[in-house]
């Protein structure tokens, strides 16, 4: 799915509580974990896959507020109560 979002207009559509790092990309595309490169947005909406949160190249990361974690460089983890409903939120948007 293509989209174009600054990063901080991310932030304000699916009402952060807070976020961690930062980014300057443009997010491009919605990727999954283990695909997502430079640009791209990923989301954690399953606990299953929070062993792949810190491997992932997203430059802008959705997760819950519970996530314990550092963002790496150029990437921005964006918290929200529900990433699946934040996702559903930008989706809706396009």
């Amino acid at each position: 799915m293509r989209v174009a979002y600054r990063p901080e207009d991310l932030v304000a559509i699916v009402g952060a509580i807070r976020t961690a790092g930062g980014t300057s990309q443009q997010i491009k595309d919605i990727a999954a974990l283990g695909a997502a490169g430079p640009g791209d947005l990923r989301f954690l909406g399953n606990a299953k896959y929070r062993s792949a949160v810190p491997g992932t190249k997203a430059s802008v990361v959705l997760l819950p507020p519970d996530y314990a974690g550092e963002p790496g460089a150029d990437q921005l983890y964006v918290f929200v109560e529900n990433p699946s409903v934040a996702l559903a939120r930008i989706c809706a948007r396009i």
